[in-house]
């Protein structure tokens, strides 16, 4: 039986999507997984999540453009979630991309340490 806590799962690739899952799941956490922006969209319009994590360029693998990062952050930063610093992770392989997103103040993180900071995050 869940807890009730809900995650969205936006990443490229799958193998390191599979291994947050399996984290995320073991936890008690219910998952969602988007493969595009427009998936994280319609999801995060119909459920609240307790953590979500995503490819601050996701639909754009290798390229700069952190313009899916953004576009989720800000509608949920318009929904008023609460404690979303908390909540939202973006995560990149790129230290070009995570310093992007920290400038316009998105969490970045990168994927290569996220895995041990996702372990501290669901110890608290």
């Amino acid at each position: 039986m869940t807890s009730g806590k809900k995650a969205l799962v936006g990443l490229h690739d799958r193998f390191v999507a599979n291994a947050f899952m399996r984290q995320l799941r073991g936890k008690g956490f219910t998952i969602d997984q988007a493969l595009d922006l427009h998936a994280m969209q319609e999801y995060c319009g119909h459920t609240r999540y307790d953590i979500l994590i995503m490819d601050l360029n996701l639909g754009c693998e290798g390229d700069l453009d952190i313009t899916p990062a953004r576009t989720i952050y800000n509608l949920l930063q318009q929904q008023g979630i609460e404690g979303l610093e908390q909540k939202f992770r973006g995560v990149s392989g790129s230290d070009e991309v995570i310093k992007l997103a920290q400038k316009e103040g998105i969490p970045a993180y990168s994927k290569t340490n996220f895995y041990h900071h996702l372990r501290e995050l669901l110890e608290k």
